[in-house]
């Protein structure tokens, strides 16, 4: 490549890629042979189904590993530049779909969980820096669906629980775990109902 970047391509008998590696250029003053390994791809009998990758930066530190797994799905792992902790994990369907998604701080400490449902609308977790939980949204597919949001206060209880919808608000409010008072409001006017 015009970047210094070489690839490798190994293929079968049936002609089809079984292995692809690509390693940066080689540092000033230093032998061909002595390149350092950029990505690694193993491929699945198909030629097309990636079954393992590996990803370097130019320290040599890990930037992102992946996997096939035996349901099929591909679980790929960002990390941070020190290459040891986490800064998001994929879990992705055969159509390169994105199912789940966990995201880190630098801390390590998990920052956000995104689940796709088979439906295809989401649920969203939020955490704070403590690590416990404070929001959960939860997505439907298209503007016409309705939206959830689920509150908790800094011990993870719900405390608000917001329901959107086209056409209304509707809010419920917990103290102790426990419904204590509903409120909605319509596009046609005000609705109130205590608990």
């Amino acid at each position: 490549y015009r970047d210094g970047v070489s690839e490798v391509r190994t293929f079968r008998s049936d002609q089809t890629i079984q292995e692809l590696v690509q390693e940066y250029p080689a540092s000033a003053g230093l032998d061909q042979d002595k390149r350092k390994l950029k990505r690694k791809m193993l491929f699945d009998s198909d030629g097309k189904t990636v079954l393992y990758e590996k990803q370097l930066r130019p320290d040599g530190s890990v930037e992102i590993n992946g996997s096939r797994l035996a349901d099929g799905n591909f679980r790929r792992e960002f990390y941070f530049a020190d290459s040891k902790k986490l800064e998001f994990l994929r879990i992705l369907a055969s159509n390169g779909v994105v199912l789940y998604e966990e995201q880190y701080r630098t801390s390590g400490v998990l920052a956000r969980v995104i689940e796709r449902n088979s439906h295809g609308g989401t649920s969203t977790e939020f955490y704070r820096e403590d690590g416990s939980l404070e929001l959960v949204e939860i997505r439907g597919v298209n503007e016409w669906d309705s939206v959830e949001r689920h509150i908790f206060d800094a011990k993870s209880e719900k405390i608000l629980e917001v329901t959107y919808t086209h056409s209304s608000i509707s809010v419920k409010y917990y103290e102790n775990g426990v419904l204590v008072e509903e409120r909605s409001v319509y596009n046609y006017g005000y609705g109130d109902q205590g608990t």
